[in-house]
């Protein structure tokens, strides 16, 4: 399943409601997803701001031009006229329709004049009244939509990312990838993947309070790859203090944190020392959660408009080793037990899901049902590939 196309409806606001919803309506008859300024009434920007930032997040913008031309923005043109130069000025296909049999002000004459000129004549249509307007929208819609709809994951390279965690010194390491189900090009430009403004922003999100994935108090170091920033840091070498984060212009997250190594606990018990103890379910289910909160954030700051509201996301297990996964109650019974089915042949990584699961920024509690599931699925995956074994 891939995500609705997105399309923006500029047009006068006062006065002008019915159409807004005929243009509404022959959206979502096309099977797109309308996206009108009225709809998000708190959007922290200003409303000249707002209307621009929702015309970039759409992959298609609906013109109507009726009888009035509307008000001028700052800028000294119609607000619809800039709208409009905006969706161009980004290469987003945009569908002007004009309204027959009225009389139009000065500036809606003008506006639907100009208009004329700039738009080929496919993407130009006229209309009477409401229903007239939805089924011209409609199948307007229907032609961009089919070809504007979001390629399918790249399957192939998200297999590739959980194939190959990296080696954090044999500890095992959990990796976490997420991917925007709406295939971009360009999410995030590398321009600003190269910005100390987004470095910083990048940082900040991973060390607050209610996210967790770095340390305030651990060096790290970034670098930067052919399109991508990588952040990686490197801690005291307790489980979840070193971590390597990438994040691509195309909006990929690989998150990587170490779930075993030295803590307070292998200092009172060398078996623990030795990494002798089973791989915690409830560890793991913790550090996806890092992970999961992280990538929350740092798309809540990338796209405040949700147009990349459905994510992608999948996770592995990276040298394991032999080692058991159990849960924290099985923790003693199972200490000093090995053989583990996944890790002893070359370049074998216990995957959670055959396919990449699919959730919805919108959704509030995402991140923590998304944790439990990766780790349940990891300890299911490893522990019933050895028909004898099984807790």
């Amino acid at each position: 399943m891939t995500e609705r196309p997105r399309v923006f409806v500029s047009s006068v606001m006062d006065g002008f409601g019915e159409y807004r919803a005929a243009a509404r309506a022959g959206i979502e008859a096309a099977g797109c997803e309308p996206v009108l300024v009225e709809d998000n009434p708190s959007l922290d920007a200003s409303p000249r701001n707002a209307c621009l930032d929702g015309v970039e997040s759409c992959d298609a913008v609906v013109v109507v031009v009726g009888d009035r031309g509307g008000y001028t923005a700052p800028s000294g043109k119609l607000v619809v006229e800039e709208e409009y130069e905006h969706a161009v000025g980004r290469s987003i296909p945009t569908l002007v329709f004009i309204q027959d049999g009225v009389e139009r002000d000065e500036d809606a004459d003008g506006l639907a004049a100009r208009l004329s000129e700039y738009v080929d004549g496919r993407f130009r249509r006229s209309f009477n009244g409401p229903d007239d307007l939805a089924r011209e929208v409609e199948a307007a819609v229907r032609t961009v939509a089919g070809a504007r709809r979001s390629a399918g994951m790249d399957r192939q390279r998200m297999d590739g990312l959980l194939a190959e965690p990296p080696d954090f010194g044999h500890e095992v390491v959990l990796r976490v990838v997420v991917a925007p189900g709406r295939q971009d090009e360009t999410v995030v430009p590398v321009e600003q993947l190269d910005g100390d403004d987004f470095r910083y922003d990048f940082v900040r999100i991973g060390t607050e309070r209610g996210v967790g994935l770095f340390d305030q108090n651990a060096a790290r170091e970034s670098e930067r790859g052919p399109g991508s920033l990588v952040v990686t840091q490197r801690g005291s070498g307790a489980p979840g203090q070193t971590v390597r984060v990438e994040m691509t212009e195309d909006g990929w997250l690989t998150i990587d944190a170490n779930m075993t190594g030295a803590d307070e606990r292998s200092r009172r018990d060398p078996m623990a020392g030795f990494g002798l103890y089973p791989v915690e379910v409830e560890e793991i289910a913790a550090r996806a959660a890092f992970a999961l909160r992280f990538a929350r954030g740092v798309y809540e700051h990338l796209d405040p408009h949700g147009r990349h509201a459905g994510l992608l996301v999948n996770a592995s297990l990276g040298s394991l080793n032999g080692k058991l996964i159990a849960h924290r109650r099985d923790r003693e019974r199972l200490k000093g037990q090995m053989g583990g089915m996944f890790g002893q042949r070359d370049g074998e990584v216990p995957v959670s899901f055959d396919r990449p699961e699919r959730v919805s920024r919108a959704d509030a509690g995402w991140v923590d049902d998304l944790a439990h599931r990766v780790a349940g699925r990891l300890e299911r995956r490893v522990n019933t590939s050895d028909p004898a074994r099984r807790f």
